[in-house]
């Protein structure tokens, strides 16, 4: 019956090997990427997946590999863009949501890498590193630990203000 369809078995066997050469070329990308990363060439390894993307643009596995390669890197606002890109090709429902929930987490990760220089193990700007938790609580509303670190943050700007000792209690409520 396929080789009806198909116009014949020369026809039949064509497309089979359109399919193979198709699936060879987008593991050799996929692998180049995945190498190229490995050896901190990032900007090669990117032009790799993007390459595996044109291959079948509505394919969402290029663009996760890139995410996790920017997210893997640090390049946090590259991987938020892809993880997003990534979520509108996926069907809607729990890929989606995850997608989502990792564009979630590349953001998280930027404020949270930006908070950890700013902080600087206690000796750094608590007032900026405030804000930066704070930024990090409206990504993670219920983050218990960053409500401790608020906390915490208030605590020792407490002992160089006196009016932060009310909003540290507030903050361990």
């Amino acid at each position: 019956f396929l080789l009806l369809l198909a116009g014949g078995a020369d026809e039949y066997d064509r497309k089979c090997d359109e399919i193979i050469a198709h699936s060879r070329a987008a593991a050799q990308l996929f692998n180049s990427g995945r190498v190229k990363e490995a050896h901190g060439k990032l900007e090669e390894a990117e032009a790799s997946f993007r390459a595996a993307r044109k291959l079948n643009p509505q394919e969402p596995q290029a663009v996760i590999n890139m995410a996790v390669s920017m997210l893997n890197s640090q390049r946090f606002d590259d991987a938020v863009r892809y993880w997003k890109e990534a979520g509108d090709l996926l069907p809607a429902g729990r890929m989606r949501d995850w997608a989502g929930g990792k564009a979630r987490w590349a953001a998280y990760g930027k404020v949270s890498t930006q908070r950890d220089r700013i902080y600087a193990a206690g000796q750094g700007n608590l007032s900026q590193a405030l804000v930066l938790i704070t930024q990090q609580l409206e990504i993670y509303p219920d983050f218990p630990t960053l409500h401790h670190d608020k906390a915490t943050v208030h605590v020792m700007l407490s002992a160089l203000h006196a009016n932060s000792t009310g909003e540290a209690l507030a903050s361990f409520a």
